[in-house]
Order: structure tokens, then C-alpha cells, then sequence
């Protein structure tokens, strides 16, 4: 079985700092030891990310992550079971919206995370795998 998770959190790091580099390169390390999957957007302000994997390796990422000084206010969107996985074998495909006209923050807002729900859940998915 395989599961699926997506949060929304504010940076403490700024857009195009080593800091980011770090975070991008720590997922590209361990997320194919622990079966994960997933996408990352970063508008400068706010991460999305979705997860996916074995159920109890994407709780743990999503704790390990929500526990991540470079985030905070941190909002699971949705998780739930899935069949397949959606970003194949990405280990995190890394999406850099900063320097975007228009980013996932001015498309949904980050209080709409506190009410989103699967239909947030494509619109983010989608946007990611563009």
C-alpha cells in the first residue's frame, strides 16, 4: 500500500541561498532509501510539497519535516491512501516558483491550506508535474 501527504509551510530561508540548495540535495539523498516520491515548490515564501510512499515512511518525513527549523507554520493539506504513485520515480522533483509570475501562493493562498481538500490536491499536483 501506498500513501500520500501534502503540506504547506513558510520558509525561513531565502529563494536562491545555499540554504535551499542544502534542502534540495538532503531530499535527493534519502528519499530513495525510504521508498519516497514526491514534489517540491518553493514560491520564495511558502513550500508545497507532496509526498508519497510507504505509509509509514511519509508520516516520518512529514514529522521530521514539520520538526525543520527552515519551515514553520506548518499545514497538512491532505494525505490518504493512493494506488499509484503520480511522480514516478522522482526522488523530489523541485519546482523553483520564485521567480514565477504567478506561484502557488497567489493561486490558492496560504489560509486556503487550512481548508483545502482533494480538489486542492489535484490543482497542486498538477501544477507540480507541469
Amino acid at each position: 500500500m501506498l500513501a500520500s501527504l501534502a503540506y504547506a509551510s513558510l520558509s525561513r530561508i531565502p529563494a536562491f541561498s545555499p540554504g535551499m540548495l542544502d534542502l534540495v540535495r538532503s531530499c535527493l539523498a534519502r528519499n530513495p532509501a525510504l521508498g519516497l516520491t514526491g514534489g517540491l515548490y518553493f514560491d520564495g515564501v511558502q513550500f508545497y510539497q507532496v509526498l508519497e510512499g510507504p505509509p509509514d515512511a511519509v508520516e516520518g518525513m512529514f514529522a521530521t519535516i514539520a520538526a525543520d527549523p527552515r519551515h514553520h507554520a506548518v499545514q497538512r493539506l491532505w494525505d490518504g491512501p493512493i494506488v499509484r504513485r503520480r511522480f514516478g520515480d522522482w526522488a523530489m522533483k523541485f519546482l523553483d516558483g520564485s521567480a514565477r509570475d504567478t506561484g502557488l501562493r497567489d493561486r490558492f493562498g496560504y489560509d486556503s491550506a487550512l481548508r483545502a481538500g482533494a480538489d486542492q490536491d489535484d490543482r497542486i499536483t498538477r501544477l507540480m508535474r507541469a
